[in-house]
């Protein structure tokens, strides 16, 4: 018996297997010194956009919003503090950061929603 998985289910388990490779990729490249904390916003809406039968604004939005905050939160959990390390001290600082790390942000939120959209997908004939 083959059952049937919902879009949103898709979606939502690809979003999960998408962040979790991207996130795989960062760990990786951080070990040899490289910082790509864009791959882990990108690999889950990249994920989520691989799960999906059709394409959708309101999940493109949504995957947007949700790969940003997963990379910030990242940036957060990997990021040299000086002497606090919480979120809110890490939240206040942002709008000081380089401008390298702001088009990066801006990077991840745009293909987040781009691939997190989905597209049509024809039907066999």
């Amino acid at each position: 018996m083959l059952v049937r998985v919902s879009d949103p289910m898709r979606r939502l388990v690809g979003a999960a297997v998408g962040g979790g490779l991207g996130y795989a990729l960062f760990w990786w490249q951080q070990q040899t010194g490289i910082w790509i904390v864009a791959a882990t916003g990108i690999g889950l809406g990249l994920g989520a956009g691989l799960g999906a039968r059709s394409r959708s604004t309101k999940w493109g939005l949504l995957m947007g919003l949700v790969a940003l905050a997963y990379t910030l939160i990242v940036a957060w959990q990997h990021y040299p503090f000086r002497a606090d390390k919480s979120l809110f001290e890490f939240v206040g600082t942002i709008p000081q950061r380089s401008a390298n790390e702001m088009w990066t942000y801006l990077a991840v939120l745009l293909a987040g929603f781009w691939f997190g959209m989905g597209r049509n997908r024809r039907k066999p004939a």
